[in-house]
């Protein structure tokens, strides 16, 4: 059976491209993937990968490499490119964001994809998203909030994401999603630069 698969990092060391010394606090943090190639699974759950990565500026993967093979040649290369889509915050030093260097190894959790149909609100600034919040409570359409305000593509749909496999968000998000029921919305949650607001809809078979 073909499984989704989703990265679980053990521990991260990282260095900046100038060799600066980094703070745990100013570290990349992953805020979205999407899941790694399927794999036909052996009967084992777990499979340990050594990751090294530049992450830029803009916490987008600009280099990625698997240290050691894991898999298969063929794995391994549609693994990298996967992770090249990954998005991080950015490294931050002394206010500012710089591009680093990691490596770190990490476990692939096998699982199954869990699919919710979602909207989205993507707001720059806390007092912005809190605002719209505070309009979507008190009863304002959510897709005409999107369509206005929200700095996503998907402001073009409405918001409307479609059907997400929710393991690319973090484990935090993944929590608030799956306790919302269908038709409601989320506070809005702080995701790297931006803060979101997600609305869950019924899945569509």
């Amino acid at each position: 059976m073909k499984l989704a698969m989703v990265i679980v990092v053990l521990f991260l060391t990282a260095c900046s491209v100038q060799q600066q010394a980094l703070q745990q606090d100013t570290l990349p943090r992953l805020i979205l993937q999407d899941p790694l190639p399927p794999l036909v699974s052996s009967g084992t759950r777990n499979l340990r990968i050594d990751l090294r990565m530049l992450v830029d500026e803009n916490g987008d993967v600009a280099y990625a490499e698997l240290v050691r093979p894991a898999v298969n040649p063929e794995w391994d290369s549609l693994a990298r490119k996967t992770i090249c889509g990954w998005k991080f915050s950015p490294a931050v030093v002394k206010g500012k964001a710089i591009r680093v260097w990691m490596r770190f190894p990490a476990i692939v959790h096998f699982a199954e994809p869990k699919m919710m149909e979602l909207s989205e609100i993507v707001c720059e600034s806390g007092t912005l998203a809190d605002s719209l919040y505070s309009f979507l409570q008190n009863g304002a359409d959510f897709d005409e909030i999107a369509r206005k305000h929200s700095l996503s593509e998907s402001a073009q749909q409405s918001g409307h994401l479609g059907k997400v496999n929710i393991l690319r968000y973090p484990e935090e998000v993944q929590r608030v999603l799956t306790s919302i029921r269908d038709g409601a919305f989320t506070s809005p949650i702080h995701l790297g630069k931006h803060f979101i607001i997600f609305k869950r809809f019924a899945l569509s078979l």
